[in-house]
C-alpha cells in the first residue's frame, strides 16, 4: 500500500482559512491521528483526503498518483463518521454489503467477505438485526465492518467514538488497535481527545487554527513540546506556565518573580528569548514536596481534588496558583503550608512573545 502526503495542502471557504499550508506524509500501514481543539481543521482535512472537499491549493499524494480531481469513490478509501451513517430500514447484513453492492460485486463474493470481516468484527450474530436494535458500540462496529469491508487502502475515522460512553471507548480503542495491528491498513483518525490520540496512533499531528503545530508519537509531543499551545494542549492535568524575568549569565539561567528566585545550570538553549520575560511550563506530575531541592517555591494548600489514586492539589503561592500531583492519601489540609521542589530536567521554558520553546532536550 503507498504512502499518503499532503503538500503544502490548503482549504479556504471565502475568505476564511480553515487549512493553511500542511505538510506531511503518512507512511504505509501507519496509524496516523489528526489531533486538535474544535475548529483547528483536522476535519476539514480528513475531508480533503477524502475527495469530499478539494484544496484550494497544494497536492494531496496517494503514491505517486495526485488525487486532487479524483472522485471519492476511485481513491480506494473507507470512511466511518461520528454519526455511524446506518441506514435504519436496512439489515445489519445489507448496511455492510451496500458499498460491495454498489460495485457490482458477486452474490457470493459478498457473503463471502461480510462472513470474514463480522467474524473479525464479532458481530456475525447482528446481520438480522437493524440499526434500532443495536446499541451504540455494536453500531460502531457495523460501520467499522462497512468501511472495512471493501478491503481499502485507506480508513479514515472522523471522531468514530464521541458518541459512546467512558468505559465502552476504551474498549473500542483496544478493537480498533487491534484491527489495524491484524488488517495492516493506514489508517487515519480525527479526535479532539489526546489520550484517544495518544493511546491509537504511531504519529500525532497536533492542528489547531488550521496550521500544525507539532508531528511526532504521544512521547515528543508530551516530553518535548515545540511550543506553549502544545505543551498545554497534551497532558492532563494541564502544564503549569508562570511568566519569569529571565537572565543568563555564562550559562547560569536565573528567572524571578515576586521575590521568588529559580537558579538553572544545566540547561540547554535552542536560542535566547526574544524579551526578558519568559513561561516557565511544568507539569503537576513533575512538582513535589520538598525540603532538599535547590529550586523551592513556597505556598499554601488552596484545593485538594481526589482523582482516585492520585490527588490533584493547588498551591496559592507568590508566583500565582500551582497545581500538583501527589498520591493519595494527602495529609495537608487547606491553608496548611507546603514547598514544592523543581527538578531542572523536568521544566520547559518558552518565548513569551512568540510561544516557541527554548530547551534543547
Amino acid at each position: 500500500m503507498p504512502d499518503l502526503v499532503l503538500d503544502s495542502v490548503a482549504k479556504k471557504f471565502g475568505d476564511v482559512i480553515a487549512v493553511k499550508d500542511v505538510n506531511y506524509k503518512i507512511e504505509d500501514g501507519e496509524f496516523a491521528a489528526l489531533l486538535g481543539p474544535s475548529g483547528c481543521g483536522k476535519t476539514t482535512t480528513l475531508l480533503m483526503i477524502a475527495g469530499i472537499y478539494r484544496p484550494t491549493a497544494g497536492k494531496i499524494i496517494f503514491g505517486d498518483r495526485v488525487v486532487n480531481n479524483v472522485h471519492p469513490k476511485n481513491r480506494d478509501i473507507g470512511m466511518v463518521f461520528q454519526s455511524y451513517a446506518l441506514y435504519p430500514n436496512m439489515t445489519v447484513f445489507d448496511n455492510i454489503a451496500f458499498p460491495l453492492k454498489l460495485k457490482k460485486t458477486p452474490k457470493d463474493e459478498i457473503e463471502k467477505k461480510i462472513k470474514k470481516i463480522t467474524s473479525l468484527l464479532e458481530i456475525a450474530n447482528l446481520l438480522d438485526r437493524k440499526p434500532g436494535q443495536l446499541s451504540g458500540g455494536q453500531q460502531q462496529r457495523v460501520a467499522l465492518a462497512r468501511a472495512l469491508v471493501k478491503e481499502p487502502k485507506y480508513l479514515l475515522l472522523d471522531e468514530p467514538l464521541s458518541n459512546l460512553d467512558a468505559k465502552l471507548r476504551v474498549n473500542m480503542r483496544t478493537e480498533i488497535k487491534r484491527l489495524h495491528r491484524e488488517l495492516g491498513i493506514t489508517t487515519i483518525l480525527v479526535t479532539h481527545d489526546q489520550e484517544e490520540a495518544m493511546s491509537l496512533a504511531d504519529k500525532i499531528i497536533l492542528m489547531n487554527k488550521g496550521v500544525v503545530q507539532q508531528i511526532g508519537d504521544h512521547s515528543d509531543l508530551y516530553y518535548k513540546p515545540q511550543n506553549l499551545f502544545v505543551a498545554g494542549f497534551i497532558g492532563s492535568p494541564a502544564m503549569n506556565f508562570i511568566d519569569f524575568k529571565f537572565t543568563n549569565h555564562n550559562g547560569n539561567i536565573k528567572l524571578s518573580k515576586n521575590g521568588v528566585e529559580l537558579e538553572f545550570k544545566d540547561l540547554k538553549l535552542k536560542k535566547e528569548p526574544s524579551g526578558e520575560i519568559v513561561t516557565l511550563g511544568i507539569r503537576p506530575e513533575h512538582l513535589r514536596e520538598s525540603n532538599k531541592d535547590k529550586n523551592i517555591i513556597d505556598g499554601k494548600v488552596f484545593s485538594i481534588e481526589p482523582l482516585g489514586r492520585e490527588i490533584l492539589v493547588a498551591a496559592n503561592t507568590k508566583i500565582g496558583i500551582i497545581h500538583f500531583l501527589v498520591p493519595s492519601p494527602f495529609k495537608c489540609k487547606i491553608d496548611d503550608g507546603i514547598r514544592l521542589g523543581i527538578d531542572p530536567q523536568d521544566i520547559h521554558l518558552f518565548d513569551t512573545n512568540t510561544g516557541e520553546a527554548l530547551l534543547d532536550k
